[in-house]
């Protein structure tokens, strides 16, 4: 569908400009992408919501907006000079670099012009109208963006640079500057051993945020509109257990649910396990307390003796593993709970708002997980009785698209 499109700019990529003629076309695509693309989406959007916005996390739009318009002009002015300087072209299609660029931004992510225009959009979209607006503003930009990316623009990189290309392609972040932002060591899980590095990832099939640790706790409020801390004091107030009780956060991430759950509930052992290295070290610094602690564990092998917790919670942990992993992560869960054991999940479902849907939608397409998907299917109604629970029964809902499963172990 888009061959011939590759291969005319495999062709335009052969032919020589002054720099002169460079620079008359990197201003007037610099025109384009400054002054009238970021309208195509924001005008939108804002026709779209109305004045429909994200209540309390509005009072961060001016600061939020002016910080996200600054680091996005900054990012793709350095990322168009690179190009400028290593690769002798421009992001202009009729005027590529004859080179592959590898350093300075895109040292950190494959494109970071890119990235600095979903920023400047946001940030325009929320000084302008609305962090809503700028919210569905961002999920457009970056759906159109990334479609283009994976169709056409890597395509063409292959059969201009080959294997140099591909091997870079396998080493770096897709889209978000992740290799500038990670940290190199990490403590231990258990925080015993600061000086003790953790393995990225422990070997699963499921999706594995390694790189998302040191942005994640910024980003969760975006992605939940900002119901994250609400969602999280909820889950933790849910249940009152007893003096000596356990629980278990699966697939606990930076630790802000297992943080929560261990605050009010001070007589029990609450214990946060995640498949990355990168977000237990995070939650093991910023969030490890007396009676919580973390350890790096797979979901669908917990490494827990059977009938030893007296609570499991799990939130935005099941739309990153497949069917497979859901049952038998669900089935590990069922083990380790005693017997009238308490399940509390909270996770993409079956959207129930028309920007719930759209999220769900634009992530599925734009993540390419098909495990999303499943969740917006109601699989996890599925799959909760098959894994040996009972009483199966929604108690909450967040965000347009977030439902709150409880059940108790058989």
């Amino acid at each position: 569908m888009f061959e011939s499109l590759i291969e005319k700019l495999v062709v335009k990529s052969r032919v020589a400009h002054s720099r002169r003629k460079q620079l008359r076309l990197l201003l007037l695509d610099e025109a384009f992408f400054l002054l009238i693309a970021p309208w195509l989406m924001i005008l939108p959007a804002r026709w779209l919501l109305g004045t429909a916005d994200l209540g309390g996390l509005e009072g961060l739009r001016i600061p939020l907006g002016l910080g996200c318009l600054l680091l996005g002009l900054s990012f793709s002015l350095w990322a168009v000079r690179t190009q400028w300087v290593l690769g002798e072209g421009t992001p202009s299609l009729n005027a590529p670099p004859t080179r592959l660029v590898t350093s300075g931004p895109y040292r950190c992510c494959r494109n970071p012009i890119q990235f600095g225009a979903l920023c400047y959009v946001f940030g325009l979209g929320a000084l302008c109208f609305s962090l809503a607006s700028a919210l569905l503003a961002l999920l457009a930009g970056t759906l159109v963006g990334i479609a283009y990316i994976r169709l056409v623009e890597e395509r063409e990189l292959a059969i201009r640079f080959g294997e140099e290309y591909l091997d870079y392609r396998r080493r770096t972040p897709f889209l978000l500057p992740f290799s500038c932002l990670r940290r190199r060591s990490f403590g231990s899980a258990a925080g015993d051993d600061p000086t003790q590095e953790l393995p990225d990832s422990l070997p699963t099939r499921g999706r594995v945020l390694v790189h998302a640790a040191a942005i994640y706790d910024a980003v969760q409020p975006l992605v939940t509109l900002g119901q994250e801390s609400r969602l999280n004091r909820w889950l933790a107030g849910q249940v009152d257990l007893p003096a000596g009780a356990r629980v278990l956060d699966v697939g606990c991430g930076t630790g802000l649910l297992t943080e929560q759950l261990a605050s009010h509930q001070q007589q029990a052992e609450v214990i946060g396990i995640d498949a990355s290295g990168p977000m237990i070290a995070r939650a093991s610094r910023c969030r490890q307390t007396g009676n919580c602690r973390f350890q790096q564990a797979l979901g669908e092998d917990l490494p827990f003796a059977d009938a030893s917790f007296d609570l499991v919670t799990s939130a935005l942990f099941f739309h990153h593993v497949d069917r497979e992993l859901k049952l038998r992560s669900l089935q590990e869960i069922a083990r380790v709970l005693k017997p009238g054991g308490i399940l509390l999940v909270a996770d993409m479902d079956r959207p129930y708002t028309r920007l719930g849907w759209l999220m769900s939608w634009v992530a599925w397409k734009l993540f390419r997980q098909p495990e999303i998907k499943e969740n917006m299917d109601g699989l996890l109604r599925e799959l909760i009785p098959a894994a040996g629970f009972s009483g199966l029964r929604e108690i909450g809902r967040f965000s347009g698209y977030i439902r709150v499963l409880h059940a108790w172990r058989c």
